[in-house]
């Protein structure tokens, strides 16, 4: 859930960029059609064409007494459906079509192992649709939009009368399912009771329980997953490539051919980090310049002319201060603040002679950070 304006959710005060981390249970993410598509949370489930579609939630029971709803459901083909289904699922037919699941069609009909097993009440466009269900006992209640149990003035969960049986279910880890074979089918998930628009009879209790909201601000920069786990985003890489072969060139950097690279996941925004010794081998006076570049596409050689964008300054050195070269170790880093996100970046250092000689660096560490 994606909070774009300042506010408060569950007493939580909100500002742009943050998300709200476990606010219930959705239908899951992977237990799906690649035809079917997840929105607000994951709470709605919407088939994309008239192929079958199906989804699972993402909370099991295998025993006791729950209650769950299906909100503003649109099922319209006679094989869409709603109701529940063990992992076995067939997404491929039916909900009921055999011994793995048991549907709700848009006429009322109940299906479980391929045959209809009662009638309930039937499904307009845009019901609310309850589901009672003994999953100790394998029965199940429907109701449309707060009417009767089972379209029954006899059925009551309550008393366990006129409850539709399913004892011979594949398994008795049960998950509620939806499945379409219509473009645009669609239905909302809602398993704890903040949820509900309905009343659970009494005894049944939520499917899911309800869970603490979290304001976590995030910016882009990390991944919820289904059970709430941040993950970041952001990406980091290092290296310390071979001593790069130096440079004859006064005044015009030459890259060096160290292929550092980076793939930001995140805020773009990336610290880029090189430390090393530098020398020149010649006489008195002369030395060396360095100076950091980044850029995509190809990644420069050693010895090639300079590319990319140079970023932060240009650190200078004179080695030769006596008649033998002097290494003098060297820093530079710089902070780029937009970059895109999967795109990859190369990072290299420019070097070039001060006075004659040949300029060279060794020892050479690279790092990028995306901050």
């Amino acid at each position: 859930m994606q909070v774009n304006n300042a506010g408060s959710f569950a007493g939580l005060q909100l500002s742009d960029g943050m998300i709200i981390t476990g606010v219930g249970a959705s239908f899951s993410a992977t237990a799906k059609s690649s035809n079917l598509t997840l929105s607000d949370g994951n709470l709605v489930a919407t088939s994309t064409n008239a192929s079958y579609a199906a989804v699972l939630g993402s909370n099991s029971q295998s025993s006791g007494k729950f209650y769950f709803e299906f909100q503003n459901v649109r099922i319209t083909d006679s094989n869409s459906g709603i109701g529940l289904g063990t992992a076995g699922t067939n997404f491929a037919s039916y909900l009921g079509a055999n011994a793995q699941s048991v549907g709700l069609e848009p006429n009322g009909g109940v299906w479980f192992n391929g045959h209809q097993v009662g009638t309930a009440s039937a499904v307009p466009v845009g019901a609310t649709v309850s589901i009672a269900l003994d999953v100790t006992n394998k029965l199940i209640w429907f109701r449309t939009n707060s009417g009767l149990w089972n379209n029954s003035s006899a059925a009551n969960p309550v008393t366990a009368v006129g409850g539709f049986p399913f004892s011979t279910i594949g398994s008795s880890v049960l998950y509620p399912a939806a499945i379409w074979r219509e473009a645009l089918g669609t239905t909302q998930i809602a398993m704890t009771s903040a949820s509900w628009i309905s009343v659970a009879p009494s005894g049944f209790g939520p499917w899911a329980p309800p869970s603490t909201p979290t304001a976590v601000n995030v910016s882009g920069a990390a991944t919820l997953s289904n059970d709430g786990t941040l993950t970041s985003n952001a990406r980091a890489a290092q290296s310390t490539p071979n001593n790069p072969t130096g440079t004859t060139s006064v005044g015009t950097q030459t890259m060096q051919g160290l292929a550092g690279s980076i793939t930001p996941g995140a805020s773009g925004r990336v610290l880029f980090m090189a430390s090393g010794d530098g020398f020149n081998t010649a006489a008195i006076g002369q030395g060396f310049i360095v100076q950091l570049r980044y850029g995509t596409g190809a990644t420069p050689a050693n010895g090639s002319a300079m590319a990319g964008t140079p970023i932060g300054g240009a650190v200078k050195g004179v080695t030769a201060v006596v008649s033998s070269a002097q290494q003098i170790p060297f820093a530079v880093q710089a902070l780029v603040p937009n970059l895109t996100p999967g795109t990859a970046y190369w990072f290299d250092l420019g070097l070039a002679a001060i006075g004659g000689g040949t300029a060279a660096i060794e020892n050479v560490s690279l790092t990028a950070v995306e901050m």
